[in-house]
């Protein structure tokens, strides 16, 4: 008798629970933007953009980020570009499919090194990234 009452009071308890609020699509945002740049002879570069904030009473779930990094191998070590969330870096196959709150930034940051020793010695990036957003309103309940 004491396993039916508990398994009727959990079902119950289940019944009565709510949501924060309701999730309402607001629109589907799509950012593409040159992050190319230089570095020559020993030079360290190491830049950062950011790319959209939540605003608040919203939310965004991250459906595609694409970064397509071309270089010259003449002279590059370091050549490195990561998106972030507030600063954190993160891989893409990790940020797809992800939420983010309201507050949250989503930006790159890119990382460039050149060889030193000869003055020919330089480092082109040429970046190109694509990030597909779907931002939802919050409803109060």
């Amino acid at each position: 008798m004491k396993k039916i009452i508990f398994i009727i009071s959990i079902t119950l308890l289940a019944f009565n629970i709510q949501a924060q609020g309701t999730l309402q699509f607001n629109q589907v945002l799509t950012f593409t933007q040159d992050t190319s740049f230089t570095a020559s002879n020993g030079v360290t570069l190491n830049e950062t953009w950011d790319i959209y904030t939540v605003p608040a009473s919203r939310v965004v779930k991250i459906s595609k980020a694409i970064n397509a990094i071309i270089t010259n191998d003449f002279g590059c070590n370091i050549n490195n570009l990561y998106f972030t969330i507030n600063g954190i870096k993160t891989e893409v196959p990790y940020l797809e499919d992800s939420w983010i709150k309201a507050g949250d930034v989503l930006g790159t940051e890119a990382h460039l090194f050149s060889q030193s020793g000869s003055s020919s010695y330089h480092c082109d990036q040429y970046d190109n990234i694509f990030i597909s957003l779907i931002e939802y309103n919050i409803i109060p309940e």
